[in-house]
């Protein structure tokens, strides 16, 4: 939902504070929305075509999560992600993915807090 919102907005302003950035993409777990029923099937094609291991999204009593719309969120621990976009294409053509949580080409600002109190715009630069 977090995208389509982005998507519809005017204006996608990206604004977090200096703990947030990383030295590369893919310093987290990316997460993977799919159909609950195509689980077996999405992390067993990402092992054999993307050479990771996905593991759905569990809950603090670790019970498998769904999103809000119902959907299995796996989280994939790629480690540096050198060309997203590309990822990102190769990702979403897979049978069962509904959407990546990648947000290439939405934002129109990012802007990060300084500890004390400045604020850094990243994007535009």
């Amino acid at each position: 939902m977090e995208k389509l919102v982005a998507q519809a907005s005017k204006e996608m302003v990206v604004i977090a504070d200096s703990s947030k950035r990383v030295p590369y993409l893919g310093n987290f777990p990316l997460p993977l929305a799919v159909v609950p029923f195509a689980v077996p099937m999405v992390i067993e094609t990402l092992a054999r075509e993307f050479e990771v291991t996905a593991k759905w999204r569990e809950n603090h009593h670790g019970v498998p999560m769904l999103s809000d719309d119902g959907l299995a969120i796996l989280d994939l621990p790629f480690g540096v992600i050198r060309h997203p976009a590309l990822m990102e294409e190769r990702l979403r053509h897979l049978s069962g993915v509904v959407e990546v949580g990648l947000f290439i080409g939405i934002a129109t600002r990012a802007l990060l807090a300084q500890e004390d109190g400045s604020i850094q715009v990243l994007y535009p630069s």
